[in-house]
């Protein structure tokens, strides 16, 4: 006998937590590495714009004396709390790697265009500098294009929606999500900067 029962069998998993490493909180980290960036900008002023992106967002993504590359020790521990949450091995913790990692700073009417990162596997956004009064969130938009045939009116769910906007972020916040899914920045209205700092996963 079949017993009714609501099946999801390709969700989209995200996870939000708050940055720690060793016990030390995003003001930590902040002290680090936004100097180390405020340099960086005043170092790369002409070329900071990685001029493969349709945008104008200042980011190390693009050049070879990436001052990120030394930093990538300081999110293991969040990345493997966001492995062990969504079991990708309910055994042990994953075999990886950070392939890539990159800060992004969005002055006045900064923004980035929509975009994913695929072929990797995890991507993640860590709000370093970010004030949730004044920033825009993250934009995710739905990567399971056949379920956009369907109206809100007529299956009004999350599973149906073009859409998501994660508008309740704080500075601190760090977001996992799969590489694949596509997102954007808007424009950044605000005088204050917004810095974030992305990485991507592959597993091993």
């Amino acid at each position: 006998m079949t017993i009714p029962m609501k099946w999801e069998f390709f969700p989209i998993t995200f996870y939000t937590t708050k940055y720690h490493y060793r016990k030390k909180s995003n003001i930590w980290i902040k002290n680090q590495l936004v100097p180390l960036i405020e340099n960086d900008l005043l170092k790369t002023e002409d070329i900071n714009k990685n001029p493969n992106w349709n945008c104008n967002v200042s980011t190390s993504f693009h050049l070879e004396r990436n001052i990120m590359n030394a930093y990538k020790h300081l999110y293991g521990e969040v990345i493997e709390e966001f492995l062990g949450v969504i079991e990708v091995n309910k055994k042990k913790l994953p075999n990886y790697k950070i392939s890539s990692i990159w800060y992004n700073a969005y002055e006045n009417e900064t923004y980035q265009e929509k975009h994913d990162h695929y072929p990797e596997h995890f991507s993640m956004i860590h709000y370093i500098e970010f004030d949730s009064k004044e920033h825009p969130g993250t934009m995710f938009f739905n990567p399971c294009l056949p379920s956009l045939y369907f109206t809100q009116d007529q299956i009004p769910n999350r599973m149906n929606q073009e859409f998501f906007e994660f508008n309740d972020i704080e500075e601190g916040d760090i977001t996992f999500f799969p590489s694949f899914v596509p997102h954007l920045v808007k424009p950044n209205k605000s005088n204050k900067r917004r810095i974030t700092i992305s990485l991507n996963i592959q597993l091993v």
